[in-house]
């Protein structure tokens, strides 16, 4: 299941220094690089794979829209494993719920995510105020 997520930061500080604050903020969730253009890669840690979802690679851009406005926009992918359709195949023939498995990836994993994206973002707004 594909995700965006859209953040927006005010600041009057450069692009260099945004840039730079959300590079070192969102490095909490992973390896990441930015840009010089506004291109975003992170390498994401184990903690946002597991089991039931695999989480590869999350990428993303920064966008100055206007005087002291950047947008974020932020893309990943959650698949289910392996494990998951098993079990989701298993419990589907035994007891009809293992189509319930398979929403496990797309929820928990994302969400969590979500939240933490959040937090850097405004962890790294909160470094370039004024």
């Amino acid at each position: 299941m594909a995700r965006e997520d859209v953040f927006t930061v005010n600041s009057k500080q450069s692009e260099e220094a945004v840039f730079k604050a959300l590079e070192d903020s969102l490095t909490q969730l992973g390896q990441c690089t930015i840009t010089k253009k506004g291109i975003i890669t992170i390498n994401p840690r184990s903690k946002y794979s597991n089991m039931m979802a695999q989480l590869d690679v999350i990428e993303g851009t920064i966008r100055k829209k206007r005087d002291g406005q950047f947008d974020i926009t932020v893309n990943y992918k959650v698949n289910a494993t392996v494990t998951c359709w098993v079990l989701a195949f298993v419990f589907g023939l035994s007891i009809g719920i293992g189509f319930l498995l398979l929403l496990i990836p797309f929820y928990t994993s994302p969400n969590q995510l979500k939240k933490d994206i959040a937090t850097a973002v405004r962890r790294a707004e909160m470094d370039v105020e004024d």
